[in-house]
């Protein structure tokens, strides 16, 4: 008998320790509601590395400031990495960092819906990035549901 390999009563041998095939991973199984925040995070992720590619000028309002561009970035930059981390290491800690990574870049949307001389195009985009990026917060911090007993 190899160790962690199960005895003829079922349990492990005292001391050894328990065998994981490819399959099982040591942390907690992510909860569908996680899975799919993940996944928008990703591409809300993906979208706020693209932003940096628009057309226009911040000067004339068609376009936000750079540095609000800049800091979408870096939080797509940061999304990202931790949806990639989250998916393999089944972190909490990490899935907490990208709904925290969201929430900010949400924050970065909210001057555009409160500035004057902002094109109306991006007001309703900015409102719609705010509603995008909470849902998606919403689905990464919620806690898992439980089972109702019958």
């Amino acid at each position: 008998m190899t160790p962690g390999e199960p005895s003829r009563g079922g349990q492990a041998r005292a001391g050894s320790r328990p065998h994981f095939d490819g399959a099982r991973r040591a942390g907690a199984a992510l909860t569908r509601r996680t899975r799919a925040g993940l996944v928008l995070a990703a591409v809300l992720g993906v979208g706020d590395l693209l932003v940096l590619g628009l057309p226009g000028s911040s000067a004339d309002g068609t376009k936000p400031p750079t540095s609000v561009l800049v800091f979408g970035a870096l939080m797509g930059v940061v999304t990202l990495a931790c949806v990639v981390i989250a998916r393999a290491s089944r972190s909490p800690a990490t899935v907490r960092v990208a709904a925290a990574s969201r929430a900010l870049s949400a924050l970065g949307a909210l001057p555009g819906l409160f500035t004057a001389g902002v094109h109306p195009t991006l007001v309703v985009l900015a409102a719609a990035w705010v509603l995008l990026n909470l849902s998606v917060v919403c689905l990464l911090i919620a806690p898992p549901s439980r089972s109702r007993a019958s």
